[in-house]
C-alpha cells in the first residue's frame, strides 16, 4: 500500500522527485535439502574377490539458501520508495543419512577390504539488506555533478538460521566374518552450517538496525562391529601374519584397549 508522503528536491528538468511510503518491505528465502543412503547385506551372505572389495554407502545434502533486500535509486522524475521497514530472512535445513549393515554374512578379499559410511550435510544461509551507491548526473554547461541518494529503510531487520542433521551407522552383526590382506570400517561425517546476515551500503540517520545469525548442528557417527574381522596382513612382512580380531572378547572398554592374542609380533615390527 502506498501513498504520496512529500515532494522533495527537483530534478535538473525542474519536475519534483516524489517520494512515497511502503509499511515493509519483505524477502523471505526457505531452503530444506535432504539426502538418505542405506545398503543392506543380510544373512548368509558371501562376498568373495581375488582382489580387493570396497562396499560404501554415501549420502550429500546441500541447501542454500539467500534473501536480499536491496533497495535500488530510481531513474530520475520517477517515485522514490521510502520504506519505513527493510526486512531479510533466510533459514536453510541439510539433512544426511547414511546407513550401512552387514548381517550374519562372509566377506572375503585376497586384497584390502573396506567398509564405510559417509554422510555430508551443508546449509548455508545468506540474509542481505543492500543499497546502491548514489547515482551521479553532470551537468553539460557547469560541469557540476550532483549526487542522488536514495531514502531506504527507517528500520532494518536481517536474519539468517540454519539446521545440519546427519546420521552415519556403520554395522557389523554378531556371527558376521570379514577377511582380507588389511581391513577398514569406518563412519565419516562431514558437516558445515554457514550464516550470513549482511546490511551494506546503509544510509546516515536511519533509527535502527539489527542483524540476527543462528545455527544448529546435530551429529551422530556411530561405528558398530560385532563379529569377527581377520586381517591377514601384507606382502611387505618377512613371513605373513594372520591377525584375528573380535571385539567383543578383545575391545576392553575399561582400559580402552584392545587385545590380539598370539599375535606373534616383537617390538619394532612394523
Amino acid at each position: 500500500m502506498e501513498h504520496l508522503t512529500r515532494c522533495g528536491p527537483t530534478s535538473p528538468h525542474g519536475s519534483p522527485i516524489v517520494l512515497t511510503a511502503r509499511a515493509a518491505s519483505v524477502r523471505v528465502a526457505l531452503v530444506a535439502r535432504t539426502a538418505s543412503s542405506n545398503i543392506s547385506i543380510g544373512n548368509s551372505v558371501e562376498v568373495t574377490a581375488s582382489d580387493n572389495i570396497k562396499i560404501n554407502s554415501e549420502a550429500n545434502a546441500e541447501a542454500e539458501a539467500a534473501a536480499k533486500n536491496w533497495f535500488k535509486i530510481p531513474v530520475l522524475d520517477r517515485p522514490i520508495p521510502k520504506r519505513l521497514h527493510g526486512l531479510a530472512f533466510a533459514f536453510s535445513w541439510g539433512q544426511a543419512a547414511s546407513n550401512l549393515t552387514i548381517g550374519s554374512s562372509t566377506i572375503t578379499a585376497g586384497g584390502e577390504v573396506e567398509i564405510e559410511a559417509t554422510g555430508a550435510a551443508k546449509a548455508s544461509a545468506e540474509a542481505a539488506y543492500e543499497r546502491e551507491e548514489a547515482n551521479e548526473s553532470k551537468d553539460s554547461a557547469t560541469g557540476a555533478i550532483t549526487k542522488t541518494y536514495g531514502t531506504g529503510a527507517d528500520y532494518r531487520f536481517v536474519a539468517t538460521a540454519g539446521v545440519v542433521k546427519q546420521d552415519v551407522l556403520t554395522r557389523i552383526d554378531d556371527g558376521a566374518t570379514i577377511t582380507g590382506s588389511t581391513v577398514s570400517i569406518k563412519s565419516v561425517g562431514e558437516n558445515a552450517a554457514l550464516n550470513n546476515a549482511l546490511i551494506q551500503n546503509d544510509r546516515k540517520g536511519n533509527d535502527g538496525t539489527v542483524s540476527v545469525n543462528f545455527s544448529i548442528t546435530n551429529s551422530n557417527i556411530l561405528t558398530d562391529v560385532r563379529g569377527r574381522v581377520v586381517a591377514t596382513g601384507a606382502a611387505a612382512f618377512s613371513g605373513e601374519f594372520t591377525g584375528t580380531f573380535v571385539p567383543k572378547t578383545a575391545v576392553n572398554t575399561d582400559t580402552d584397549e584392545i587385545t590380539l592374542p598370539s599375535h606373534g609380533l616383537s617390538t619394532g615390527v612394523q
